[in-house]
């Protein structure tokens, strides 16, 4: 099957809702300019052609969980990671382990091991809802563990971009920033680009909503 873009054979094939198919190089780069379908001229979005690697994605995981055991192992009260002591700590280790013992490494396997240790409930330690309008703890460890992952994805959208560097000249996929260090670049659709990532994690990890930073 031949590329509309480059007219060569397709390489990494991503389909748009819309059913054209593009190398995922060619509608990648084509996006930064566009976001309408080359052929029929439907508008995709963003989580329509960014790919998750199920390696890397169980990598940034596996460092959440190890920088909050860490962390909740030093510190007996408030840190920017929260405190749940060794309840926090255990289910944070079981999830850490299920990841780490499976060889599978695919989105459905992270998508199934997610799902139980949050019985299929997005709550933090006090029972509330992540992103309902009764938590406001934003230093939850479930809600670390989801920012990081949508920092990460987040980060790797803006350097795909552009290449972004924040003003100590560090590349913004190589460091962690918070979402309100992007805003004042007049380039960036911030609020555009969050929501589709959000989506997207939402669809296939089964995140139904992640608190804004």
């Amino acid at each position: 099957m031949e590329c509309p873009i480059c007219q060569t054979e397709i390489d990494n094939k991503t389909d748009l809702s819309c059913k054209h198919s593009f190398c995922n190089s060619c509608i990648r780069e084509w996006s930064k300019n566009c976001k309408t379908c080359p052929i029929c001229r439907k508008i995709f979005s963003a989580s329509e052609i960014i790919k998750i690697d199920p390696e890397e994605l169980k990598k940034a995981i596996i460092e959440s969980c190890t920088a909050y055991i860490v962390h909740s192992s030093q510190n007996s009260g408030f840190s920017f990671f929260g405190y749940h002591g060794s309840r926090g700590i255990k289910k944070v280790s079981r999830l850490m382990e299920l990841l780490k013992n499976d060889a599978s490494s695919d989105l459905f396997t992270i998508k199934e091991f997610l799902g139980r240790f949050f019985r299929n409930q997005i709550r933090d330690t006090n029972g509330h809802l992540i992103g309902g309008s009764i938590n406001r703890n934003k230093d939850s460890y479930i809600s670390f563990l989801l920012n990081s992952l949508a920092r990460r994805e987040y980060l790797i959208i803006l350097f795909d971009r552009k290449n972004f560097t924040d003003s100590s000249g560090e590349k913004a996929s190589d460091i962690t920033i918070k979402y309100h260090n992007f805003r004042d670049d007049p380039e960036l659709d911030h609020e555009s680009d969050y929501r589709e990532i959000r989506e997207y994690l939402s669809r296939d990890l089964c995140i139904i909503e992640m608190q804004a930073w």
